[in-house]
């Protein structure tokens, strides 16, 4: 006779053998995959081979801009300017453009046209709003109202070459 009691199994319930089996496992897994520093010599020899493919050049016809490359320049009041990219031929240039909180650009007319775009922050281009993400396009003979920014922002540009740069 039954107590009348029903029991019930969970299936998801493990037994203390299946955790064991699992602990032991993960144990030695974790042994296996235990790696251990390499001879100094070895370690000397990664750092210079390391090293010297920071300094190798862009592949081909190609040239690669590095972030600590170039230095950044007063353009106007609040606002920086960091060159990437000029060719005099062809009078363009990319560059970097930080606004800080506040600044300022007086109005310009574009000689050739112009693309910019917000990485950083948010720009006002008379009251056209740009924020970051948005790319804006501006044609050889266009006018640009002065841009502001009044919480800072950093610009991808590549326009006609700047008369001081």
């Amino acid at each position: 006779m039954t107590s009348g009691k029903i029991y019930k199994i969970d299936p998801g319930a493990r037994t203390r053998a299946e955790f064991a089996t699992d602990s032991w496992i993960f144990k030695h897994l974790a042994a296996a995959l235990k790696s251990s520093p390499p001879p100094p010599s070895r370690c000397s020899h990664l750092r210079e081979q390391l090293i010297a493919r920071l300094h190798e050049p862009a592949p081909g016809d190609t040239r690669t801009v590095r972030t600590t490359d170039g230095e950044w320049r007063a353009l106007a009041p609040g606002v920086t300017i960091k060159l990437l990219r000029s060719d005099t031929r062809a009078d363009n240039m990319t560059a970097y453009i930080r606004m800080q909180p506040g600044a300022a650009l007086d109005s310009h007319v574009h000689r050739q046209s112009e693309e910019c775009m917000v990485l950083e922050g948010e720009i006002f281009i008379g009251a056209h709003r740009l924020c970051a993400g948005d790319m804006h396009v501006a044609a050889a003979g266009t006018v640009h109202a002065p841009s502001t920014s009044p919480r800072g922002a950093l610009l991808l540009v590549r326009s006609q070459l700047l008369s001081s740069h």
